[in-house]
């Protein structure tokens, strides 16, 4: 990899190795397989992923301690703990020539839709999300953090 990878957000390989270890905490049951693996725009080879996610307390205290810290969502979290989601994605990444290296990595997975399928209404995905640790695309939100409990 380059000195000043990045995945969009952060740069540097000390930075996206950190990014995926929060990322880590918040998907402790995930399984993403390769589908397949195309030319991408320029040097870019994107691979196109599917796979699951067991949403368990990990994933709702980390990714979505919004919701863990509103007593009023017993309902919501209820229908979210211990469900698997579907999931499909993708992760590009960019090939510089001159220096043979990996430039940028970007992962994207779709959390959303499967969502909508196990919330039923685009009103409890939006409140999910809002002051999230993690988008909609499954990545951890810009200037997030994550404690290790």
């Amino acid at each position: 990899m380059a000195p000043d990878v990045t995945d969009g957000t952060v740069c540097g390989v000390d930075a996206l190795l950190k990014t995926w270890a929060l990322q880590s905490l918040c998907y402790d049951k995930i399984d993403l397989q390769p589908v397949r693996l195309e030319n991408g725009p320029g040097n870019a080879l994107v691979a196109t992923t599917k796979g699951t996610l067991v949403i368990n307390e990990n994933t709702l205290r980390n990714a979505f301690p919004n919701l863990v810290s509103d007593g009023r969502l017993a309902t919501l979290l209820d229908k979210m703990l211990g469900q698997q989601l579907e999931l499909r994605g993708s992760v590009q990444f960019d090939w510089d020539s001159a220096s043979a290296r990996v430039t940028s990595i970007v992962c994207k997975a779709d959390i959303l839709t499967p969502l909508l399928r196990l919330l039923g209404s685009l009103d409890a995905v939006a409140y999910v999300f809002d002051n999230a640790r993690l988008t909609p695309e499954g990545r951890l939100a810009p200037n997030e953090s994550i404690r290790v409990t």
